[in-house]
């Protein structure tokens, strides 16, 4: 899945119509008039050389980290197919910059590596988590050791060096816009989270057809 961050004077009626899903020309109108803001990354890494040192990359982080005010903006949510076999791993923006993989059986986060013989690939999925009300930008670097020489790369998030840039909505986050069915013309998928009940993972939640004027007024009364 993936999101988009928009604003609220967002020409709507230009939006391309849907059906429940964000196909490329909507992913493109998106694209247009907002800025996207994956929670997760995926990242495929391969050790290129034919013979010798295994590659260890390891201590994956998020380094210049800055914090900022809220906007009051849309989001806008984007389900997709996720990706199939890879390794799953945690960053936690506002208390916790390393990386971690959760285990399985005692729920316990530990610190990660990735070992790759020479020719062998592998992907590792990078969760962001925050507080969201707050807005996070940063990079992700990871240290890379082969043989006995150590050192410090950038991770091309969207397959880029530009890092990451998550913008917090803070109370306006309990609305989520997405792609509604083409047969309601005009009309986009709505869920209005409970403030106080999400935040404590219980998830009090309202669906609904919206519309553009709708969200505008929602997103505007919010505090």
């Amino acid at each position: 899945m993936t999101q988009f961050m928009i604003p609220l004077s967002a020409p709507f009626d230009e939006a391309p119509e849907a059906f429940m899903f964000c196909t490329p020309p909507v992913l493109a109108w998106l694209e247009k008039v907002g800025m996207e803001v994956p929670p997760k990354q995926n990242l495929s890494i391969r050790n290129t050389a034919e013979d010798g040192a295994m590659l260890s990359v390891s201590n994956i982080r998020a380094v210049d980290v800055r914090k900022s005010e809220p906007e009051r903006m849309i989001r806008f949510h984007c389900p997709n197919a996720g990706l199939g076999d890879s390794v799953s791993l945690d960053v936690r923006l506002d208390f916790d910059l390393q990386a971690k993989v959760r285990d399985r059986e005692t729920e316990e986060y530990k610190p990660f590596a990735f070992n790759l013989e020479p020719g062998e690939q592998g992907s590792i999925e990078i969760n962001f988590k925050r507080d969201e009300l707050y807005s996070y930008s940063g990079r992700m670097v990871a240290d890379v050791l082969t043989g006995n020489s150590v050192e410090t790369i950038e991770l091309p998030l969207d397959g880029s060096g530009d890092g990451f840039n998550f913008v917090g909505t803070g109370e306006f986050t309990r609305l989520e816009m997405g792609p509604g069915d083409y047969r309601k013309k005009g009309l986009f998928k709505c869920t209005l989270y409970d403030r106080l009940k999400r935040w404590r993972d219980d998830k009090g939640v309202t669906n609904f057809d919206c519309s553009a004027t709708q969200v505008r007024y929602i997103v505007a009364s919010m505090s």
